[in-house]
């Protein structure tokens, strides 16, 4: 089902899952690169140096909020594309936020049932 409004508690939207207003109060978001951009090595004098391929100069972003509620990911499986808009500053660069195409790697749920909280986690990498 597609997101038909942002909620209006985050700055964050996914596009292809819907969040109901109390799935998204205290989002955290990190954003890494990829394991295949990390590539460095030591040469023969012991100089550490970057051997990684520039295309795989990617994303991963992880989202974690603990709510009320959890976005609907029934029907979202690793693979799903999704475009990510990140918060604004994510980069460190400017207040436009950063907005990846991403694929779904995994994501889980949890409810605490005496607390009745539900955190959930939703990982996705860049696709190109």
């Amino acid at each position: 089902m597609p997101l038909t409004t942002t909620p209006p508690y985050t700055l964050v939207s996914i596009s292809g899952i819907d969040f109901s207003d109390y799935a998204v109060r205290g989002i955290h978001m990190t954003l890494t690169p990829i394991d295949q951009a990390k590539n460095v090595a030591r040469d023969c004098l012991g100089n550490l140096i970057d051997v990684s391929v520039a295309q795989f100069r990617q994303h991963k972003i992880t989202i974690t909020c603990t709510d009320n509620d959890a976005p609907v990911l029934n029907g979202v499986w690793p693979g799903a594309d999704i475009t990510i808009t990140c918060l604004p500053r994510m980069d460190s660069i400017s207040d436009t936020p950063l907005v990846l195409d991403c694929k779904v790697t995994s994501w889980n749920t949890n409810r605490d049932e005496w607390g009745a909280e539900i955190a959930w986690q939703i990982e996705a990498e860049q696709r190109h």
